[in-house]
């Protein structure tokens, strides 16, 4: 978890950056981009905290949720990419 809305953002850019150099390897790029999808809600919920929009931020809290639920799916798919036996 980040401190900042604009370290989020800056995370953000740097896996997406990483997702997308890596995306030759799907495995490896996707999760890349999963996780800067993480860091881009992050800075969101940042962004609307303080604001007295309740619609963005239970959107954003809801969307926050669903990508959480899928973390096992994703790492597990990541961790596939090392084993030995495809």
């Amino acid at each position: 978890m980040c401190f900042s809305e604009n370290q989020s953002y800056l995370n953000a850019f740097l896996l997406a950056s990483a997702g997308l150099y890596k995306i030759s390897t799907p495995k490896i790029g996707l999760v890349g981009l999963y996780f800067s999808l993480k860091e881009l809600l992050q800075g969101l919920l940042y962004k609307y905290h303080y604001k007295n929009d309740k619609d963005m931020k239970r959107l954003y809290a809801t969307l926050s949720y669903v990508h959480i639920c899928f973390q096992p799916l994703v790492l597990s798919i990541f961790f596939s990419h090392f084993d030995p036996n495809p």
